[in-house]
């Protein structure tokens, strides 16, 4: 769920076209700003560069033609949830 979360963040801030405050964007996602800001680290780590781009006046994002990095499977669990589901199948194995 997650994933589809950080889809709608790089989608939202391209239609956009302009800058978004973190509370814009805690809200339209219905997460906490920390969320929010996890989220933009995270899309820009998986993207390998620079993808949202943040200043004193938000958040934009560079427009890109490949979303495939966010369809990647993670080698690693970002979320909370995600995290504590790879810690129980793990121990479960």
């Amino acid at each position: 769920m997650a994933m589809n979360k950080k889809k709608t963040l790089l989608l939202y801030l391209w239609e956009r076209n302009s800058f978004c405050t973190a509370s814009e964007l805690a809200d339209v996602l219905d997460v906490s700003i920390r969320t929010v800001k996890m989220y933009v680290k995270e899309i820009n780590t998986l993207a390998h560069h620079k993808v949202i781009l943040s200043s004193n006046k938000g958040y934009t994002a560079l427009k890109i033609n490949d979303l495939g990095f966010l369809d990647e499977p993670q080698t690693l669990a970002f979320s909370y949830s995600e995290r504590s589901i790879y810690i129980i199948k793990k121990n479960s194995d």
